[in-house]
């Protein structure tokens, strides 16, 4: 069996290869304007799609605020507060009971430690839970103001505009902010 060329007479033979050689490709205005083309798309999706990221990321910090702020509110409603949780007879006695008050109403994988003195306590998340970011949750406890912030660093890992934090008042009252951005979780 022969090829395409051997079935076609001479005549058609010529125009045939004329064409082929005629057909050579994309020239270089039609490649660059594809190339173009594709750059402003990558610039006009690529942000978005970064943002639509971070906004699901800062919904699952929402979420575990929500889990701390529920556990800080029944503790501070439980106990009048947060000093008024620390009882025991030294120091060690009241932020070990302070602990044991808010661990008693977070989920397990949650749960913090509580150490330092009764003045000046540290209030310490579990090591393998950390933010979607990757960053380990600050939670600071002020005894001077019985108030108790829960903060996440944002995409950055450090202080900034784009921190989550939550501060809980000795009432059970509790505030979530961030630079631009505010919402009661109530």
């Amino acid at each position: 069996m022969g090829s395409v060329t051997d079935a076609l007479p001479k005549e058609h033979m010529k125009k045939y290869l004329k064409a082929l050689k005629a057909k050579k490709g994309f020239t270089l205005v039609e490649i660059m304007a594809v190339v173009a083309l594709i750059a402003i798309l990558f610039v006009i999706f690529i942000p978005r799609i970064g943002f639509a990221a971070n906004k699901t990321k800062m919904t699952g910090v929402q979420v575990d605020m929500h889990s701390y702020q529920t556990a800080l509110e029944t503790t501070a409603m439980e106990h009048g507060g947060f000093k008024t949780a620390m009882v025991g007879a030294d120091d060690s006695a009241k932020v070990a009971a302070l602990g044991a008050a808010i661990n008693s109403n977070l989920d397990k994988s949650l749960q913090v430690t509580v150490a330092g003195t009764a003045a000046s306590p540290t209030v310490t998340p579990s090591a393998d839970h950390k933010d979607p970011w990757g960053n380990a949750y600050v939670i600071a406890f002020a005894p001077a103001t019985d108030t108790i912030t829960v903060t996440s660093w944002g995409p950055d890992g450090k202080t900034g505009a784009d921190d989550l934090v939550m501060t809980c008042l000795y009432n059970g009252t509790c505030k979530t902010t961030t630079t631009g951005f505010s919402v009661d979780m109530k």
